[in-house]
């Protein structure tokens, strides 16, 4: 019996530097291993988004609203805050939801698809990510379901996933409309 097997946080927002909301989720959950809690590891081996929203937004000049997010956390790998190393291992999202907008560009004709401005629902989605190296990474998409504004309706995906700086490569590829 563990009784510290994870985290629960709910009603999480986060915000942009305009008060703008980014990110919105009923629920978070994490099972964290606390072991590496003491060598300074934050490792979450699941975790788990109930009913999460995603605001993504970009200008003229294609910055996003999470440009200051890049802007304090440079790139590096693994993941570092001062001496604090993070990873995740899998990603399951359940009833999500996300928006993208292209600020400049036009609506378009209702009903249509736009990819400068989408509406994505009923996201549903389990993924497991392994780094292998500083470069090579490989990802096993479970399933990934969603429903676009226009109509379009994506029943399942799935595939696994190799990326790498010099080759990736996409196997076990499943699609269902």
């Amino acid at each position: 019996y563990n009784p510290f097997k994870g985290i629960i946080i709910e009603n999480v927002t986060l915000y942009d530097t305009t008060n703008k909301v980014i990110a919105h989720f009923d629920q978070f959950v994490g099972n964290i291993s606390y072991r590496r809690l003491l060598k300074k590891e934050v490792a979450i081996k699941d975790l788990y988004l109930e009913g999460p929203l995603f605001y993504l937004t970009t200008d003229a000049n294609h910055k996003t609203n999470l440009q200051f997010l890049a802007d304090a956390f440079p790139a590096q790998e693994p993941a570092h805050i001062g001496d604090w190393v993070f990873s995740v291992r899998s990603i399951h999202i359940n009833n999500g939801t996300f928006y993208y907008n292209h600020l400049p560009a036009p609506y378009g004709a209702k009903g249509a698809f736009n990819p400068l401005h989408l509406c994505i629902s009923n996201l549903q989605t389990s993924l497991s990510l392994e780094v292998l190296s500083a470069d090579t990474a490989h990802l096993t998409l479970h399933t990934l379901s969603l429903q676009e504004k226009c109509g379009f309706k994506l029943k399942d995906l799935s595939c696994q996933a190799s990326v790498g700086s010099k080759a990736s490569t996409i196997r076990d590829f499943a699609l269902k409309l």
